[in-house]
């Protein structure tokens, strides 16, 4: 609620406060109705929004305090509910061939309307081999992965972020300095990379930023817009609790339960120590001198999540 509106009517109230039939006022026994209001937002919308709105009260509240249209705060005191945390749950590789198969099933399943995406699956792929955030996948381009080396590789060295506007752009670093990397792809992501480079030669959809995953339009992808889809989805089949942010997750706890949590921390420095992935997998991090080029990753064995059924 806009604040100068409210200043102006409690303004008006103080000036013909003589011409009205005295009430009483704003008082304690308001925070009874407060408190069921905030239960109801509960209920609806969930503790985040609830307790959104109960600070954003008591802070219109403080202000109509302090210019005499209220004698107290009604909103103090009042329980707003913390959320509610589930309990963590790890994907593990039976899990996801379980939940991959579901999602090829529901994309190829007819529907009303615009036909269903087929990106869901090879996102999931890309995510859980590499362990790259979403932000980062939707901001690679063709020339960051190299399919004829030996290892394959992708290079990881910007994100998608969100504008000021409500769109999005391709931010030129990731996260942070450290999330500059190079990475070994499996061979399965390899063959599915390269099938998906020739249906995009094929298609008449324009890509001019040359991207490996494009919005329909051939504009940057949304990973907002994706994850509410994902989410949708997901509920759809049965694995609600399942986000894009899983597969990330799912990525550094197999590492860590194959090769220790060290190995999963990866190094804190950026100076090109290995990290391990995967199976063996390694990763070497980009030198923060512009023009030196990081060294050649290594690969040893396969991973529980290489191959999908």
């Amino acid at each position: 609620f806009p604040v100068h509106i409210l200043m102006r009517r409690i303004g008006r109230r103080n000036q013909n406060a003589e011409n009205r039939t005295p009430r009483p006022r704003q008082g304690a026994h308001s925070s009874v109705k407060n408190a069921a209001r905030i239960r109801n937002l509960v209920d609806d919308v969930g503790p985040s929004t609830a307790r959104s709105c109960g600070a954003v009260m008591s802070w219109m509240f403080k202000v109509a305090l302090r210019h005499g249209a209220v004698t107290v705060n009604p909103v103090i005191g009042v329980s707003i509910p913390r959320n509610r945390t589930g309990k963590p749950q790890a994907l593990d590789a039976v899990q996801y061939q379980d939940l991959r198969q579901k999602l090829i099933h529901w994309e190829t399943a007819p529907a009303l309307g615009r036909p269903r995406t087929q990106e869901l699956h090879e996102i999931s792929d890309f995510l859980i081999a590499t362990g790259v955030r979403p932000g980062e996948l939707f901001a690679l381009r063709w020339n960051d992965v190299d399919l004829d080396a030996e290892p394959p590789t992708v290079f990881i060295n910007a994100t998608v972020i969100r504008t000021t506007a409500g769109g999005v752009r391709i931010q030129n670093h990731p996260k942070s300095q450290h999330g500059i990397r190079h990475l070994t792809i499996p061979d399965f992501l390899v063959e599915q990379l390269r099938e998906r480079s020739k249906r995009q030669t094929e298609s008449r959809t324009p890509n001019s930023l040359n991207l490996i995953f494009p919005s329909t339009t051939g504009t940057v992808c949304d990973a907002n817009n994706v994850g509410k889809l994902w989410r949708k989805v997901a509920d759809s089949i049965g694995y609600n609790w399942v986000t894009l942010k899983t597969f990330r997750k799912a990525n550094a706890t197999r590492i860590a339960r194959t090769m220790g949590v060290e190995a999963a921390a990866g190094p804190r420095d950026a100076g090109g120590k290995d990290r391990l992935l995967p199976g063996g997998r390694r990763e070497l991090q980009a030198s923060r001198r512009p023009g030196v080029p990081a060294s050649r990753p290594r690969r040893t064995r396969t991973s529980g999540f290489e191959k999908p059924r």
